[in-house]
C-alpha cells in the first residue's frame, strides 16, 4: 500500500472519524512524501463445485461454479503504477478494509462439446452426420465492484483525488455492476479430401445472445464539504464488454 506520511492533522474530523489534514507538513520544506509499505492484508474464502463428463458417445461436458469473497485493506495496490489509489485515512488503514477490487461472489464457467457419430445406416446420411463438431462455452458471473467516490476532496490530502474519497459511512468497493453473461458458440465441419488432406469450415460467435455486459459505472456522488451525500451516483454504464461477433473461416490441412 502507498500512503502520504508527511501530512499533519488539522484537529478536525469528518463525522465518520476520518481526520482532516491541514497545509502543515511533518517535515517542513517538503510537500508530499509517499511511502510504499508491505503491510496490506487480504483474506480470500471460496467454495468450488466442479462437474465433468468424460468424452463418450460424441459428448463431453465440463462445468464449474465458484462462490468466493475477497477482502483487503490496501486500496487497489495491484495497480501500483497509479498514485491515485491511496488510503482515505493514511493514519488508519482499517478504515479502508473492504471488498477487494477482484472480489467476485459468484462465477460459473462451463463448456459443452458434441461430435455426432453415425456408424450404420445410409452412406449419404453418415456423410452428413459425421464430421460435425459443436462447442458451447458459457460464462456467467457477478458484476465488477466499484468504489463510490465524491466530487470533492474531503480529508485535505491533495494526493488522494476526489473519486477515491468516499462519502460519509460508505465502505470501500460497495457498488457492484450487474452480472455478466456470455455464451460463445463454435461450429466446425470437416470435409476429407483424399487420404491426407482435409478442408474444415469454421463458424463461431462470441456473445451469441448479444447481451450488454457493463464493466464500468458512474460511481461519483455529489457531497457537501462535510461528506454528506447530496446526490447519489447515476450508476450509468461507462464501459461494456464486446457485443456479438460473428466469424467465418476455412482451414485446409495437408
Amino acid at each position: 500500500m502507498i500512503r502520504n506520511i508527511n501530512l499533519v492533522p488539522s484537529g478536525q474530523q469528518l463525522a465518520d472519524g476520518r481526520p482532516v489534514f491541514g497545509s502543515a507538513r511533518v517535515i517542513s520544506g517538503f510537500g508530499n512524501i509517499l511511502a510504499a509499505e508491505s503491510v496490506g492484508q487480504s483474506v480470500y474464502n471460496g467454495f468450488n463445485l466442479t462437474l465433468t463428463k468424460r468424452f463418450s458417445q460424441g459428448f463431453e461436458m465440463f462445468a464449474t461454479y465458484t462462490w468466493s469473497h475477497a477482502i483487503d485493506d490496501a486500496p487497489e495496490q495491484n495497480n501500483i503504477d497509479s498514485s491515485n489509489f491511496l488510503l482515505s485515512d493514511p493514519t488508519n488503514r482499517r478504515r479502508d478494509r473492504g471488498n477487494s477490487l477482484t472480489d467476485r461472489r459468484h462465477a460459473f464457467n462451463g463448456n459443452l462439446l458434441y461430435t455426432p457419430v453415425l456408424q450404420g445406416g445410409n452412406r449419404v446420411l453418415r456423410y452428413l452426420v459425421n464430421g460435425n463438431l459443436i462447442a458451447v462455452i458459457a460464462t456467467i458471473q457477478s458484476g465488477d465492484v466499484f468504489n463510490m467516490g465524491t466530487n470533492r476532496v474531503l480529508n485535505g490530502d491533495p494526493l488522494t483525488s476526489s473519486p477515491f474519497q468516499r462519502p460519509l459511512f460508505i465502505g470501500r468497493n460497495t457498488l457492484r455492476a450487474p452480472r455478466t453473461s456470455e455464451f460463445n458458440v463454435r461450429y466446425t465441419r470437416l470435409f476429407p479430401v483424399g487420404e491426407r488432406m482435409k478442408l474444415e469450415f469454421i463458424a463461431e460467435s462470441t456473445n451469441i445472445f448479444n447481451r450488454t455486459n457493463p464493466v464500468g459505472l458512474n460511481s461519483t456522488a455529489t457531497v457537501d464539504a462535510a461528506g454528506n451525500i447530496l446526490a447519489w451516483p447515476s450508476f450509468a454504464w461507462t464501459a461494456v464488454l464486446d457485443q456479438r461477433l460473428l466469424q467465418l473461416g476455412l482451414k485446409f490441412s495437408f
